[in-house]
């Protein structure tokens, strides 16, 4: 089972179409107005989080530790720390963002399987759904992880802006130049803070000729496409509770990290499946197994979420 398990809703960047509708933190010691820290107080505790950690260490799970930016806060860092100490490198992932990069964190990610990073336009690019700074900041990261030996992966949102011939071309050259190990294409997907921006979102035949288009690229970094892309092509099957499971910053375990509404919350009811830590991972896993609407999953069955924007 892969799961990935959003620290904190929380994060240094205030993307316009963030599908966790982070809140943005301007400061790594945490946040400051009432508001937020209300927002905080839902989230897990940094011994309910060590205590999941635990957990993971008790099965075969593999945790791609995302967010928010699950390496702000100190607290989280410890975390992800932990979990270094408790699993294999192989089954440990982190996706966050390139803010505040140095010594520490690339010491930190030279112990895990993949370190991954936004990347949907080179930073000369003119990107206005992305805050200035952000790609900038992501292909520093990069360049610095790759440098030291962490395996790293850049990942590009595919929306208008990015699904140029041209900038998805640049990308992948730069990649390439400075060693990044693996790029992955993900689909557009209107949820989280993208919940009014449908008009985003491309057509399954767009989505079809890009692909074709980059798997026409030949260099060292490794070209990925995102499971929802290739369900596409008819050749794949929902993940979604056997195979795949979300965890959110409240502890809320879900069968698809990315099927939330406005509020970061599951899009559909079924899509919950439990809490962490107060249940075991591994027994909300195997109860999520036996249910129809996951366990037919194998089998080609397609979420309503999915399946209403695959067909």
């Amino acid at each position: 089972m892969n799961v990935i398990w959003n620290l904190t809703r929380f994060c240094p960047w205030a993307c316009r179409f963030c599908c966790m509708n982070a809140l943005y933190c301007a400061n790594a010691s945490g946040p400051k107005s009432k508001e937020h820290l209300a927002i905080k107080r839902k989230e897990l505790s940094f011994d309910e989080k060590m205590a999941a950690v635990r957990q993971f260490a008790e099965t075969d799970f593999s945790v791609d530790f995302s967010g928010g930016d699950p390496l702000f806060f100190l607290e989280d860092l410890h975390v992800v720390q932990e979990a270094t100490k408790l699993l294999p490198k192989e089954r440990i992932s982190v996706s966050t963002t390139g803010i505040e990069f140095g010594a520490e964190k690339v010491e930190l990610l030279q112990h895990v399987d993949l370190a991954e990073f936004t990347l949907d336009t080179l930073p000369e690019t003119e990107n206005t759904w992305r805050p200035s700074g952000f790609h900038a900041s992501s292909l520093a990261a990069l360049e610095l992880c790759s440098r030291h030996g962490v395996a790293t992966q850049a990942v590009t949102t595919l929306y208008p802006l990015t699904m140029t011939e041209d900038n998805l071309t640049r990308v992948y050259e730069k990649l390439c130049a400075i060693g990044v190990t693996s790029w992955e294409l993900l689909r557009f997907y209107p949820v989280g803070r993208a919940c009014n921006q449908q008009h985003l979102e491309p057509s399954i035949d767009d989505y079809l000729r890009i692909m074709n288009f980059v798997r026409n690229f030949q260099g060292s970094t490794r070209i990925m496409f995102q499971h929802s892309l290739r369900m596409l092509e008819e050749n794949e099957s929902c993940m979604a509770g056997n195979r795949t499971l979300g965890i959110l910053p409240d502890g809320q375990v879900v069968a698809c990290a990315w099927a939330l509404d406005g509020c970061a919350q599951p899009a559909h009811e079924y899509l919950s499946l439990g809490h962490v830590p107060t249940e075991h991972i591994a027994e909300i896993a195997a109860a999520a197994m036996q249910k129809d609407a996951f366990r037919l999953g194998v089998h080609g069955y397609r979420c309503a979420h999915c399946g209403l924007r695959s067909k």
